[in-house]
């Protein structure tokens, strides 16, 4: 990431957010944040700036559950039958 601001205050989906932005050589983004006893993000936006198109990505998170319970088995990896080991290639660092 190369810059952040803070935007300052707005209104989202009827709750007053905290806005974000920032930019990095491929991409730019932000991020709307409602703040108080249980901060948390409310909509991510992204412009990938790698293509013409510019495409924009907008992620909604209206329904969080704060006290959710769940389950060991939900994490463990249950290897299907037919499954085959691959040889993954090394990523080379970007420059």
């Amino acid at each position: 990431m190369l810059t952040g601001y803070v935007v300052g205050r707005a209104m989202l989906f009827g709750e007053e957010v905290h806005q974000l932005a920032f930019t990095e050589p491929g991409a730019e983004w932000q991020m709307w944040v409602i703040g108080g006893e249980n901060p948390r993000v409310r909509r991510i936006e992204i412009i990938d700036k790698r293509t013409p198109e510019h495409p924009r990505i907008t992620i909604d998170f209206l329904d969080w559950n704060l006290n959710a319970t769940l389950s060991p088995d939900l994490f463990t990896f249950s290897k299907p039958p037919d499954a085959k080991e691959i040889e993954v290639l090394k990523q080379t660092a970007r420059k």
